[in-house]
């Protein structure tokens, strides 16, 4: 969604329009540099988005696949239904990701002696 936004505000920028639909443009309505900053804003909104999917996707790949994967297995072993088995998969990866997603911010967060490892802050 914000980068539709950040598609139209440029795109009322380079044709040089005053209104979209009947209504005046943020261009128009605010000066050039408040508008440069709120392009910034919906630049950086993206890139988070973007960031932050990244991590995601990477932090499942750390341990959610044994966790999914696991939970998976037993309802295959019992031979209930598909559904069930999808359903122990999405919550061992959900578990997988939280676990992970814990221990990230211990790491950022923990000392040395609690963790029993080294840590990223200073003791």
């Amino acid at each position: 969604m914000l980068s539709k936004v950040a598609s139209l505000i440029h795109d009322d920028v380079l044709d040089d329009a005053d209104t979209r639909r009947g209504i005046g443009l943020l261009n128009f309505l605010m000066d050039d540099m408040v508008v440069s900053l709120i392009a910034k804003v919906v630049e950086h909104l993206v890139t988070g988005e973007t960031i932050m999917e990244y991590y995601m996707q990477k932090t499942y790949y750390k341990t959610a696949p044994l966790m999914s994967n696991s939970c998976k297995a037993m309802p295959i072993l019992a031979g209930p239904t598909t559904d069930v088995a999808m359903l122990a998969f999405e919550y061992g990866k959900n578990l997988g990701l939280a676990f992970q997603l814990i221990g990230d911010v211990l790491d950022f967060t923990g000392t040395s002696s609690s963790l029993g490892k080294g840590s990223c802050t200073h003791d």
